[in-house]
């Protein structure tokens, strides 16, 4: 009885213990995005970084793999996939429409195309979202994340749209940081099949 329970508390520290290869990054150029799309100076950039880079990346790579996947015994994983990309196109369709209303206030656009160009390349450079269309052996160099990553103590964003009380870039924060786990999470579980 001694050895069954030694040997369950082995197998329950193991599951508490995620094995070495998920403990490190899948891909160099992923964290090194995401460093750079934090630093986004406007308005206009976080939106065209997250909405016309990340989110239609992110729904390039689902739709593929439920399409590939066996439907019935890959059913919860399917299910789920739906329900993201559904979400996707809603959230990306909504950015399509923050954007058009920022360069109607006048913000220009130009102004955001070298940081989406940059964005798409460290997507590019990372073989995509999930790491499958090759990874490129030139890693892009830092742009804006040179030093580290300081968060602003006064309020930055439009009050007029965030409310007067709008903290700094903390909600975004928060934000991005969830969205990089949860894309390494991905990129595992897709890695895996």
């Amino acid at each position: 009885m001694r050895k069954l329970q030694e040997h369950s508390d082995g197998e329950f520290l193991e599951l508490r213990t995620p094995p070495p290869q998920l403990q490190k990054e899948p891909n160099v150029t992923l964290p090194l995005l995401f460093e750079e799309l934090i630093r986004a100076q406007t308005d206009m950039e976080l939106l065209v970084g997250i909405y016309r880079v990340l989110k239609p990346a992110l729904l390039e790579a689902y739709t593929p793999h439920m399409a590939e996947n066996q439907q019935l015994v890959d059913y919860p994983t399917i299910r789920v996939l739906k329900g993201l990309c559904s979400d996707l196109r809603e959230q990306t369709g909504w950015g399509e429409r923050m954007i058009t209303q920022l360069q109607r206030e006048g913000e220009p656009p130009e102004e955001a195309a070298e940081f989406e160009r940059r964005i798409a390349d460290y997507l590019t450079a990372a073989g995509g979202i999930a790491g499958e269309q090759g990874v490129d052996v030139h890693v892009p160099a830092r742009w804006r994340s040179g030093k580290p990553y300081k968060m602003p103590k006064n309020a930055v964003r439009d009050a007029k749209r965030m409310g007067a009380s709008a903290l700094g870039r903390t909600p975004r924060t928060r934000f991005l940081t969830r969205i990089g786990n949860w894309i390494k999470f991905l990129t595992l579980a897709i890695e895996r099949t």
